[in-house]
């Protein structure tokens, strides 16, 4: 039987493990390059009912108000004032 001192057996396991944890880490970087990850749109949206402004990342004709959830449609879209 092989004595191992439980002080290098920690430094195993860490090792593994932020070895591994390394990998994933430059895996996922190569599978997804920085730049890929934007959104589509960045439309500001002014809430016809509550007159919030809020942001809605997907290219939809009709979106939903994240404060008060009445739809709204994209023509009424409020860059202006910031």
């Amino acid at each position: 039987m092989i004595k191992v001192d439980l002080s290098l057996l920690f430094f195993i396991y860490l090792v593994l493990s932020l070895g591994g944890i390394i990998v994933l880490w430059f895996w996922f970087e190569l599978k997804h390059p920085p730049g890929r990850l934007k959104p589509y749109s960045k439309t500001i949206y002014r809430c016809s009912i509550c007159t919030f402004r809020y942001m809605d990342y997907v290219d939809k004709k009709i979106t939903r108000c994240s404060r008060c959830g009445s739809l709204n449609d994209s023509t009424e879209s409020a860059s202006d004032d910031f």
